[in-house]
């Protein structure tokens, strides 16, 4: 997946690359979130 990912950036311009990569980022930063919000619930009770 990485793999073919780098190819297709490697095509694409800078803007769609930003793009992408933003996208990507803010899945795996709202995963993380979800993750700790579960973690802090499990605390509590």
């Amino acid at each position: 997946m990485a793999v073919i990912s780098l190819m297709w950036m490697a095509r694409s311009s800078r803007r769609e690359c930003n793009m992408f990569i933003q996208k990507w980022v803010s899945e795996k930063k709202w995963r993380f979130v979800k993750q700790l919000e579960r973690l802090r619930k499990a605390q509590d009770e």
